[in-house]
């Protein structure tokens, strides 16, 4: 219903039935309809796992989008499935050659007020007129209302927090103190659970801080900082400080609800992150990084290439090159310029969106029949 609410207009098909049935309803709609491309937000959502498995076998074209991997002004575009591959055999140098460097672009930050009213609209409809959709199954691991409770209560102590993670953060930049820093993601997050080894994020800060008692250099902090985007059911203050006493490592583990990330990041020593975008902000600010899953920056001269036991005693930065052009290339295959939440940049993501879709390199792809595409899908 979420849907409704937000494609008010006719000429939409709506599927209501189960997902058991999807597959057998898509792949019907695509032969029906002769469809040549696919649009959707996030590849890992049920219904497009589904739908991208069989684009792939009928040689469909599937553009997944998300959240910019180069922040806060980019969003995610890929329609080729294979851009990654090359870029970990010394090759970044070569793909970047006559590639425009991404901090040529247009600011379009912000919209975080407009993302969480769309996103209270669009959880609040579905709740709310859930019975008109029985069969729909979420993306998310909780449902809508029990996230709301968790939402109300952060909401109530959100200044109290922020004041906190100032004070924190003051302490640790205006008195020089040596920490590394851990940025939590969240536990819904398709990267934690679907792209690393872990079950949720007290698992990734036990092997943590498990590490940082036995190799850290003495006098180190080690700095917890939560997602802005937590739903607030697990008390994060409690839960480090738990895990911090069965490690012997109170007094040297700080949690931040707040705080400025950036700051936090030119102060300290070495970032360690599953596979977060928070890996390529401390990549850009050129501090030594550690990912601890698969990421898209995972790659030799841009993460240090140690394991995390000799990250803390010997944290290397990336090769400032290599940096440089992993976001040109970056740039240039997988993100737009422009933003989901604010006019301008909804403005600009589309008509950047429109010349990727038809620029000349595009349409070599548009270009070819659809039976030819799935012909080549088949034998491929």
């Amino acid at each position: 219903m979420g849907d409704v609410l937000f494609w008010p207009r006719t000429g939409a098909d709506f599927y209501w039935g189960r997902l058991a049935d999807w597959r057998g309803f898509l792949t019907a709609y695509l032969q029906r309809h002769r469809i040549t491309d696919i649009v959707l937000f996030g590849d890992r959502r049920p219904y497009h796992r589904i739908a991208c498995v069989l684009a792939r076998r009928c040689g469909i074209a599937v553009h997944a989008f998300d959240e910019g991997y180069l922040r806060p002004d980019w969003i995610t575009m890929e329609s080729d499935p294979h851009w990654r591959r090359g870029l970990g055999k010394g090759n970044l140098p070569r793909l970047s050659v006559g590639l425009p460097s991404p901090a040529d672009h247009r600011r379009v930050g912000g919209g975080f007020a407009r993302l969480a009213l769309w996103n209270f609209a669009y959880q609040g409809v579905n709740t709310l007129l859930g019975l008109a959709s029985p069969f729909y199954v979420r993306h998310r691991p909780k449902h809508p209302l029990i996230e709301g409770v968790g939402w109300v209560r952060r909401a109530l102590g959100r200044g109290r927090l922020r004041r906190q993670a100032q004070r924190v953060q003051d302490d640790l930049v205006g008195q020089n103190r040596p920490f590394f820093l851990l940025p939590l993601q969240l536990d819904s997050d398709y990267q934690i659970r679907h792209r690393s080894p872990f079950d949720d994020m007290a698992e990734v800060m036990n092997l943590v801080m498990a590490s940082f008692r036995a190799h850290a250099p003495g006098g180190y902090e080690l700095v917890i900082k939560v997602h802005p985007l937590d739903n607030g059911l697990v008390d994060r203050s409690r839960q480090v400080a738990a895990l911090a006493s069965h490690h012997g490592l109170s007094g040297r583990v700080r949690v931040l609800d707040g705080g400025h990330l950036p700051t936090l990041i030119g102060a300290c020593k070495g970032v360690v992150v599953v596979n977060s975008t928070t890996g390529l902000t401390a990549l850009h600010q050129r501090k030594p990084t550690l990912a601890l899953a698969e990421a898209v920056y995972n790659l030799p001269g841009l993460v240090s290439s140690g394991t995390l036991d000799q990250f803390w005693a010997n944290p290397v930065p990336p090769s400032a090159e290599t940096v440089t052009a992993f976001e040109k290339v970056m740039a240039d295959r997988c993100q737009v310029n422009g933003s989901f939440y604010t006019a301008q940049g909804i403005d600009l993501a589309v008509r950047n969106i429109m010349w990727r879709l038809f620029s000349p390199r595009g349409m070599e792809r548009l270009s070819a029949p659809a039976d030819a595409r799935r012909d080549a899908a088949a034998r491929s």
